[in-house]
């Protein structure tokens, strides 16, 4: 298709956020090229099929009221899934199992704590709504915490934080960002039906239905920028030009595709993950475990979202790792514990079990040094006439996929404002 003014856009990158960047910009009337050095578009979000059951990166949930949804709407796509299993949800304290408390009177009558603190919790999680998190960008969670809960009562508000960010980082961790995240969590998420692949494969329709061209293996290894347009060099020889990029890569990645690049340090979150699948759910009630004084999880996705055969069950176990680069075996070793204990005869059902000790979940800690979200490197970071950056760990809005489907928006956004200003400027001349 012609492009609004002749004015081309080539994303580099086809995780979700380039996938929006990419049809933001194509709806707004430029040209779009994208490309991905993967054998198929969907970065972290393509899901793989394994005997029948599909497997996501990890487990993956989409905030039901966060921006990212926002942002699928306006695109007009509606996720289809499933939420989260309201019932049969455990804490895992000391090794037991006790009800996970999720309202103001299973807060009121958990046993995880004596009464004052389920009274602090009962206050503090009725006010969650009202407080800004603005205000508390600089302050990490545990020095919150240490000014509003006792020490036993914060340990739940840390569990919550840890499931809703995936990190577990809490003297680090803004508390603006986690208790953000928590009250998104209150809202609700969805699994999705198909995976995670099923949104990739609608955000690709949309594009195409737009005119924009997808290109698979093609790896881009330079990036140059000047007053008349971008230049990006593929690494097999060929050379593209066009008026602007959008670099919907990893931190690293923009860093070597733009040499002398200058970007803030920043802390790469991940977890360790045991994905299972089953012929069948040994113990169906109980579907769902956080750990109080441990930092784990576990969750069943299938039955609920359509992951499995019939009958069959996926369920997706995770150690949130804070600073340690992957998890060891002794890690792996106690999310098989945590499987023993909320479904016990999982081994005869075993169908298909895959390990992942280190798995990337986000490439920008929201930290409380950085002024959280507010502290990631914008759009324009790169100071490069044309080149504007994408990925969760850009721009002010957003965590997880949240924070890439955001960021998508807002590079196209100033591709679009760029072109505009262009042809002004060209008009006046």
């Amino acid at each position: 298709m012609q492009g609004q003014g002749g004015q081309k856009v080539v994303v580099v990158g086809g995780g979700l956020a380039g996938l929006s960047a990419t049809i933001f910009a194509a709806r707004a009337g430029l040209e779009v090229e994208l490309l991905d050095a993967a054998e198929a578009v969907g970065g972290r979000a393509r899901s793989r099929e394994q005997e029948g059951y599909l497997f996501n990166q990890g487990a993956h949930a989409l905030y039901r009221g966060g921006p990212g949804m926002r942002v699928l709407r306006e695109l007009g796509i509606t996720p289809d899934g499933v939420p989260a299993p309201a019932g049969g949800a455990y804490a895992v304290q000391g090794g037991r199992l006790r009800t996970l408390p999720t309202g103001p009177l299973s807060l009121l009558t958990t046993g995880l704590f004596g009464l004052p603190e389920r009274l602090q919790l009962v206050r503090l999680f009725a006010r969650l709504p009202r407080i800004d998190p603005g205000t508390l960008r600089h302050v990490s969670l545990d020095a919150w915490l240490a000014t509003q809960l006792r020490p036993r009562a914060a340990e739940l508000v840390r569990a919550f934080a840890r499931l809703s960010t995936f990190t577990n980082a809490s003297d680090r961790l803004s508390a603006g960002v986690a208790l953000e995240q928590i009250a998104l969590g209150q809202q609700g998420v969805l699994y999705l039906h198909g995976g995670w692949e099923a949104l990739v494969r609608d955000l690709t329709v949309k594009a195409r239905e737009l005119g924009v061209r997808v290109r698979s293996h093609a790896r881009v290894a330079r990036v140059s920028a000047s007053v008349g347009g971008v230049r990006l060099e593929l690494a097999g020889g060929e050379s593209l030009g066009a008026d602007m990029a959008v670099l919907a890569v990893t931190p690293s990645v923009a860093s070597e595709l733009v040499p002398g690049a200058t970007l803030p340090r920043l802390e790469t979150v991940r977890v360790a993950c045991l994905d299972v699948a089953l012929r069948r759910l040994p113990q169906p009630l109980q579907r769902f475990a956080i750990g109080i004084d441990e930092p784990t999880y576990l969750s069943v996705h299938a039955p609920g979202a359509r992951l499995a055969p019939e009958g069959g069950a996926v369920v997706h176990l995770l150690r949130y790792l804070g600073a340690a680069p992957a998890g060891t075996p002794e890690d792996l070793g106690g999310l098989e514990a945590l499987l023993d204990r909320l479904q016990a005869g999982w081994q005869a059902e075993l169908v298909h079990r895959r390990s992942l000790p280190s798995m990337t979940v986000a490439h920008a800690l929201p930290t409380a040094a950085m002024g959280g979200l507010a502290g990631r490197p914008d759009v324009d970071a790169l100071g490069l006439p044309g080149v504007l950056l994408a990925g969760d760990w850009v721009g002010p809005e957003g965590f997880l996929a949240d924070g890439a489907l955001a960021s998508g928006k807002r590079a196209a956004l100033a591709c679009v404002a760029r072109s505009a200003q262009v042809q002004g400027a060209a008009k006046v001349a």
